[in-house]
């Protein structure tokens, strides 16, 4: 480790907050960030160059924290997060590929189905994104003719395979 002045150490605060804030709202869509790390090998308080001059409060400090993280993290390739739901739903045999088309056309994935001994039904576990979990109960039932009912629960966080800038 480095050794760090009593000066510096009087900064410590507002690279803390900057940093905060930076991971609070993240650049792409103010998202909150997850999974990054900064590190910050050393840093020095540079002489007055302009009318500006180096950051004197811890506000300036804070700003400036802020803004490096921002485009740390945007020098790197960015991925967003997507919720996951983990998505439950006894349905009987005959509804089963009605069932499927409405978790395709949500995004959903099947992990797991197994079909309870003795009975015509199946149990579906699932994952659903939480944005494309809006009116799915309603549709499954609907589409279904009420023979099957999903129960969601969060269930993690999941990288989005798709490039935020690709348009």
């Amino acid at each position: 480790a480095l050794p760090i002045s009593a000066e510096q150490r009087g900064y410590d605060h507002a690279i803390v907050s900057g940093f905060q804030l930076a991971t609070l709202a993240g650049p792409l869509c103010d998202e909150p960030l997850m999974g990054v790390a900064f590190i910050v090998e050393a840093w020095e308080r540079g002489e007055m160059t302009d009318s500006l001059g180096p950051p004197r409060s811890g506000g300036q400090l804070i700003c400036a924290m802020k803004e490096a993280c921002r485009r740390a993290f945007l020098s790197q390739p960015t991925r967003l997060m997507l919720a996951m739901y983990s998505c439950q739903i006894q349905a009987t045999t005959d509804v089963l590929g009605r069932l499927y088309a409405v978790l395709g056309r949500r995004g959903g994935r099947v992990r797991s189905e197994e079909m309870k001994e003795g009975t015509p039904i199946f149990v579906i576990d699932s994952l659903l994104p939480v944005a494309e979990s809006f009116g799915f109960a309603e549709e499954v039932r609907k589409r279904t003719s009420g023979l099957a009912s999903p129960q969601l629960v969060f269930d993690r966080w999941e990288v989005l395979d798709e490039d935020p800038y690709w348009v």
